[in-house]
C-alpha cells in the first residue's frame, strides 16, 4: 500500500481547510504483500465516512512485464507504476492537482539518502513541495499537456500551432509536519491510522534502513533529522531566490519563438551585460538558470544539466567563438545584429532512429474504416502529434525527421504548382534547419517480398503542408464521418514553462503555411 496512513491525513486536512473542492482519494494497492487488498478496502471505507470518494488503483505487474520476485530495483519499478496509475486516474477524473502527504520525516530520509548517494549542492534540497507528476513523460494530459492555448488569437486568418499547457502537478502540503504531528492530528480527530509493516522492514529498501537509523538517533548530530531539515530548507530557499532573480532577468527581454521549427530568437542580446560579473559565484548560477530557461523552450529534452550551461556561459563570456552546442541545440550569436539564436541541432544517427514513432498501431487486428483520432504522441520532446486515418491492416502512419532524400522524392512526385506550395511552406525554415522538423509518412507493404516498405510522405505538420486528401485538424474538432482516402493531422508545441510569458506576448510565431489542397 502507498501511504495509507498519510492518505487519510491528507484528505482530512484538505477537507477541513477547504471544504468546497470535490475530493477524490486514490489508494494504490501494489499487491506486494498479503492483506494489501483488504486494507485498501478498509481505507476506502474510512474515506467514504469522511465524504471523500475513494478509488482503489491496483497495480498490474504482469501487464507491465515485471516479475516482482525477480526485479532487482523493485522500489523504482513500483514508484514508476504507482505514479503512472495515479496519473491515468487523474486524467480520467479531470484532476490536475494531486495532493500527497509526504512529511518532514520523509524529507529528512530523502536528504540522508542523497548524502549516501554522493549528492551535493542543490541535490540536497530534498523533496519539492510542488512539481510535475513524475514518471509520466510522454503521457498526454498528464505530462505538461492537455490544456492547449492559442497564442495568436488576434489573427485568425492563418493556420496555427497551439501551445500546450496543463498537466498534473503534485503538491506536498504537509512537508512542515512530522509523522508524529500527523498521527496526533488523526487521533484527536478520531480518524483511524493505518500502518504498513513493509516500511519497517530494513531488507525491503534502502529508505527503510535510513528510516530505522534516523528514528533511533544512532547517527552523529550533523546527520540527525533536525540538521538534515535545516540543510534542505536553506538550499531550497537559496534555489528559490536564484530562480526568482533569473526569472526577473528575463522579463522584458525581446523573445521570438517560431513554433514551426522550434527556433528562439533573442533580439538585442547584450552579451557583455549578460556575462558581466561571472566571476561571482552566485551571479554565474543565476545567469546559468536564465540561459537554461531559454534553452528549455526548444531543447529536445526535459533535462538540461546546469553544469553544462556553466561551460557554455564561460565560452560566451570569453567570446572565443560565435556558436555553441548544448542539450541538442545550437546557440548562434550574431555580434553585428546583437541577436542570439537558439535552435534544434541537426539530429545525429541515434536521434534519427529514436525520432521514428508510430502514430497508428502496427499490425492492427482489424481494418479501421471510420475516422477516429489516434492517441497523442510526443515527438522529439518538442511536438505533440496525432492523426486520424482510415488505415488497413497492412498500413500504418509514422512520424520521423525530414531528410534531404525526402525532399528530393517529393519534388519528383509533385506537379509544378504543388512544388511552389511546398517551397512556400519550407521558406520559414531555410538550410539545415528544415531537417529538424517532423514529417508524417504512410507506410504500406512492399510490392515484392524482401523489398522495403513503400513510404508515402503525407504531411509536414509544423509547416502546415500536406498532400491532396490530407487536412489540418479542424479547430472545432469535427472530423466528419465515413471512409475517406486521406486523413487529418494535428500538431501542438510542447508546454513552455516560462513564468513571465505574460510579458512576452510577441515572442510566439505560430503561423503555418497552407496545405497544397487548400
Amino acid at each position: 500500500m502507498e501511504g495509507i496512513r498519510e492518505q487519510v491525513t491528507n484528505c482530512m486536512v484538505a477537507q477541513r481547510n477547504e471544504p468546497s473542492p470535490s475530493l477524490t482519494a486514490f489508494i494504490v494497492d501494489h499487491k506486494l504483500r498479503p492483506g494489501s487488498t483488504e486494507e485498501a478496502k478498509f481505507v476506502a471505507h474510512e474515506l467514504r465516512c469522511m465524504n471523500v470518494q475513494p478509488r482503489i488503483l491496483t497495480l498490474d505487474w504482469v501487464a507491465n512485464g515485471i516479475d516482482p520476485a525477480s526485479t532487482v530495483h523493485l522500489e523504482h519499478a513500483a514508484r514508476r507504476l504507482r505514479y503512472q496509475a495515479m496519473g491515468k486516474a487523474c486524467r480520467e477524473h479531470d484532476i490536475n492537482t494531486l495532493l500527497v502527504a509526504h512529511h518532514a520525516d520523509d524529507q529528512a530520509e530523502t536528504v540522508l539518502m542523497r548524502l549516501v548517494s554522493n549528492y551535493h549542492g542543490s541535490g540536497l534540497q530534498g523533496i519539492k513541495a510542488v512539481k510535475p507528476l513524475p514518471e509520466c513523460h510522454g503521457m498526454y494530459g498528464i505530462h505538461a499537456s492537455g490544456t492547449p492555448r492559442d497564442t495568436n488569437e488576434a489573427d485568425p486568418t492563418f493556420d496555427r500551432i497551439l501551445l500546450e499547457g496543463g498537466g498534473v502537478s503534485i503538491y506536498r502540503p504537509l512537508l512542515a509536519y512530522s509523522k508524529a504531528d500527523l498521527v496526533s492530528h488523526c487521533h484527536d480527530a478520531g480518524v483511524r491510522w493505518f500502518g504498513d509493516e513493509t516500511n519497517d522492514d530494513k531488507r525491503f529498501a534502502l529508505r527503510n534502513t535510513v528510516r530505522y537509523m534516523l528514528h533511533r538517533d544512532v547517527l552523529p548530530m550533523a546527520l540527525r533529522k533536525s540538521r538534515l531539515l535545516e540543510i534542505a530548507t536553506k538550499l531550497r530557499q537559496e534555489e528559490e531566490g536564484n530562480e526568482l532573480c533569473a526569472q526577473q532577468g528575463l522579463v522584458g527581454m525581446p523573445l521570438e519563438l517560431d513554433m514551426r521549427c522550434g527556433r528562439l530568437l533573442v533580439r538585442d542580446f547584450n552579451i557583455s551585460r549578460f556575462t558581466a560579473l561571472l566571476t561571482i559565484s552566485k551571479d554565474i548560477k543565476i545567469r546559468a538558470i536564465a540561459l537554461r530557461r531559454l534553452l528549455a523552450l526548444v531543447a529536445p529534452t526535459d533535462t538540461i544539466q546546469l553544469q553544462d550551461v556553466y561551460t557554455v556561459l564561460v565560452k560566451i563570456a570569453t567570446q572565443a567563438q560565435s556558436s555553441f552546442q548544448i542539450a541538442g541545440v545550437d546557440l548562434v550569436y550574431d555580434n553585428g545584429r546583437r541577436g542570439l539564436t537558439i535552435q534544434r541541432q541537426m539530429p545525429n544517427a541515434r536521434e534519427l532512429k529514436a525520432g521514428v514513432i508510430a502514430l497508428t498501431p502496427e499490425n492492427s487486428a482489424q481494418q479501421t474504416c471510420a475516422l477516429g483520432p489516434s492517441a497523442w504522441h510526443l515527438w522529439d520532446c518538442r511536438y505533440w502529434l496525432r492523426v486520424s486515418h482510415a488505415t488497413s491492416i497492412e498500413e500504418h502512419i509514422i512520424a520521423r525527421f525530414l531528410t534531404p532524400n525526402d525532399l528530393a522524392s517529393l519534388r519528383q512526385r509533385l506537379s509544378d504548382s504543388e512544388k511552389v506550395v511546398l517551397g512556400e511552406a519550407l521558406s520559414p525554415v531555410p538550410g539545415s534547419l528544415r531537417y529538424t522538423v517532423p514529417i508524417l509518412v504512410l507506410q504500406s507493404p512492399a510490392v515484392e517480398q524482401g523489398d522495403p516498405e513503400v513510404e508515402k510522405i503525407v504531411a509536414l505538420p509544423t509547416l502546415g503542408w500536406s498532400i491532396d486528401g490530407w487536412y489540418q485538424w479542424p479547430m472545432d474538432d469535427a472530423l466528419g464521418t465515413g471512409r475517406v482516402q486521406g486523413g487529418y493531422w494535428d500538431v501542438r508545441y510542447r508546454k513552455v514553462d516560462l513564468e513571465a510569458t505574460d510579458h512576452h506576448d510577441s515572442y510566439f510565431q505560430t503561423t503555418c503555411g497552407r496545405s497544397s489542397s487548400s
